[in-house]
C-alpha cells in the first residue's frame, strides 16, 4: 500500500498574511522560452518539487486541489524587489563555461495564504525553480498576519 499524505491545513481563523519569498541564489522560472517570475511559476514550482520529493518517497500527496487553485487565485504577486542576474558555472565533465540566469531578489505574497502556507514553509528545503542541482533556487520564507 502506497502511504498518503494530507498537504493542506486549514487555514486560520483571519487568513490574510504576508509571505516575503527571498531568494539567496538565483531562481529560474521560464516561460516559452523567457525567463519570467509570477505568482503561478513559483507556486506550481512549490507543488511540483514537493510532489517531486514525495514520490521519490513513495509517499502520495493528498491536498484539496481546488482550496489552493481558489485561495492562489486570490493572492496578490508583487515581483518589485527581484533583479535579474546573469552568471556563469563551469562545467568540468564539458569543460567549458556554461552561461546561466536568474532573479536574485524577494517576491511578494499577499492574501488569503492560509491553504499555501505549510507549503510555503517547505520552499527554503526544496528550492524552487530548475537548475535546483546547481545550488539554485535556494530561498528563505518570511511570513506575517495581516496585509
Amino acid at each position: 500500500m502506497t502511504p498518503r499524505c494530507e498537504l493542506a491545513v486549514p487555514p486560520p481563523a483571519d487568513s490574510g498574511s504576508v509571505a516575503q519569498v527571498t531568494f539567496l541564489s538565483p531562481v529560474a522560472f521560464e516561460r516559452e522560452g523567457a525567463l519570467a517570475v509570477d505568482r503561478e511559476m513559483l507556486l506550481g514550482s512549490l507543488l511540483s518539487r514537493i510532489a517531486g520529493v514525495m514520490a521519490w518517497h513513495g509517499i502520495v500527496p493528498e491536498a484539496d486541489w481546488a482550496e489552493l487553485a481558489r485561495a492562489e487565485a486570490g493572492i496578490e504577486f508583487d515581483t518589485g524587489g527581484l533583479r535579474p542576474v546573469a552568471f556563469e558555472r563551469v562545467s568540468a565533465r564539458q569543460g567549458r563555461r556554461i552561461p546561466m540566469h536568474g532573479f536574485l531578489g524577494s517576491c511578494t505574497l499577499t492574501g488569503d495564504l492560509g491553504p499555501w502556507l505549510p507549503l510555503l514553509h517547505l520552499a527554503p528545503w526544496l528550492h524552487l525553480g530548475s537548475h535546483t542541482a546547481f545550488g539554485m533556487g535556494r530561498c528563505a520564507v518570511a511570513v506575517s498576519e495581516g496585509g
